[in-house]
């Protein structure tokens, strides 16, 4: 039977690692309702792209078979399972303004593609035109290159129902917005000086398979070496963009931050290493019991988490990687490896930089479009 209960929703980018993920991820959300009626992706065969959606997607190499039958029916992709079916129309549509949303009834789209990061100009689509199209919100899967509210889910302060447009800021930006969150509440008692971070991030479609020098990676750049044999040093854009994330900005205003990136060889599953200095040096435990405080918060549940030491405790993990992949939370303060010098301060945290971060964006884009 044919389900239209949830929020009537679409996605740009439907083909794609976080397009991809993000209706896994609606589908088999534990609480939220999601209809999603249609996605966009240049990527797949504009001739058969639901038959080549269920090709690259049926079974994926990081999170296993979806828990849905998959088919084609047309141009339709079609998940079903005992009780219920979800059709969605593929389109591959290169201008957001041309894809027909409102002509399918929906209400808000997931901008995934990570190529309309501004808002549409005289001479260029942006991820605003899908307000062209008849979408009423849209949630883009990453950190904006203009003026637009950003949000961590859990994280957030402002109402975000009447908000047409919001980013979901970037995945690191998650994995540190939450431990910020406890720490800017003791800002005035321990004196909150500086900060850096190091995210130590599993590779992307961004690394090369092979070295090589194609066009899109600047000239001499690492990132033209092999992902999958490497450890490679990059940028970040999270720790600059953390002053943008609503319900730190006030907080991190005249607060010295930055950062840096190591892509890893690992499929799926990061940490970063978050580094601070307290000037007041409150202990180690004292600290760590102020992020046990946050996690233990209602709404912080499959948001935010502290793993306790596994040597001390029972409820502890001895985490790696690989058990991160599928867990939905941001941030995961691994408490064994946290450590304390005088006023300096490093907290590992960990975070599936592809599950972790669309449970946050979908769920930003529900209480968006309810």
């Amino acid at each position: 039977m044919l389900d239209r209960s949830g929020i009537p929703v679409g996605i740009n980018g439907i083909g794609g690692r976080i397009g991809g993920n993000t209706l896994r991820v609606m589908i088999e959300h534990p609480k939220l309702k999601f209809d999603v009626r249609a996605g966009n992706d240049i990527g797949l065969d504009p001739e058969d792209p639901a038959r080549n959606f269920v090709q690259c997607k049926a079974h994926d190499s990081t999170f296993g078979p979806w828990p849905c039958r998959m088919f084609a029916d047309g141009d339709n992709l079609v998940l079903e399972t005992s009780n219920e079916a979800t059709r969605i129309k593929l389109y591959s549509e290169r201008d957001p303004g041309a894809i027909p949303w409102g002509e399918n009834g929906i209400t808000g789209v997931a901008e995934c593609t990570g190529v309309f990061r501004s808002r549409a100009t005289a001479d260029r689509p942006g991820y605003d035109s899908h307000l062209t199209g008849g979408a009423q919100r849209v949630a883009l899967s990453a950190p904006a290159k203009d003026d637009v509210l950003t949000v961590v889910y859990g994280v957030h302060e402002k109402e975000l129902n009447t908000e047409p447009l919001l980013s979901g800021a970037s995945c690191t930006s998650g994995s540190i917005a939450f431990p910020l969150k406890a720490l800017l509440s003791h800002k005035e008692e321990w004196g909150f000086n500086a900060g850096f971070i190091c995210t130590v991030h599993a590779y992307t479609a961004g690394e090369q398979g092979l070295q090589d020098q194609p066009k899109h990676i600047t000239p001499g750049s690492r990132r033209m070496f092999a992902g999958p044999v490497n450890i490679i040093p990059t940028t970040t854009g999270a720790a600059k963009a953390i002053p943008n994330v609503d319900g730190l900005g006030e907080g991190m205003a005249g607060i010295p931050f930055d950062g840096y990136a190591l892509r890893v060889p690992v499929i799926s599953g990061s940490a970063t290493l978050l580094n601070v200095t307290l000037a007041k040096e409150p202990p180690l435990e004292e600290v760590l019991q102020c992020f046990r405080s946050l996690a233990a918060q209602r709404k912080m549940n499959g948001k935010f988490a502290v793993n306790e030491d596994p040597h001390k405790h029972v409820s502890g993990l001895p985490l790696v990687s690989s058990a991160i992949i599928a867990r939905p939370e941001s941030s995961i303060i691994d408490v064994e490896n946290c450590l304390k010098q005088g006023s300096m301060y490093s907290f590992l945290c960990w975070y599936g930089n592809e599950w972790g971060y669309v449970y946050r964006l979908v769920e930003a884009l529900h209480e968006q479009c309810s």
